[in-house]
């Protein structure tokens, strides 16, 4: 994943920890600060693996049953 890539190496060129909060430091974060990318990101993979699993067991039910 190129965002654990960038963040792994985002603090080489920072100043201070509170760049992490300011909006827009790092391009690639869009309009919000690299902080509030992270959190957002972090909750959709949860979400994602989350409904991966439920589909899985869902599936695995499906085949014991028969």
């Amino acid at each position: 994943m190129i965002e654990l890539e960038l963040i792994r190496n985002y603090k080489n060129d920072m100043t201070t920890l509170d760049n992490q909060f300011y909006q827009k430091y790092y391009p690639w974060c869009g309009t919000t600060s690299l902080g509030i990318y992270c959190v957002s990101r972090i909750a959709s993979y949860y979400d994602w693996a989350i409904r991966l699993m439920k589909k899985y067991l869902k599936q695995r039910d499906l085949f014991e049953v028969n």
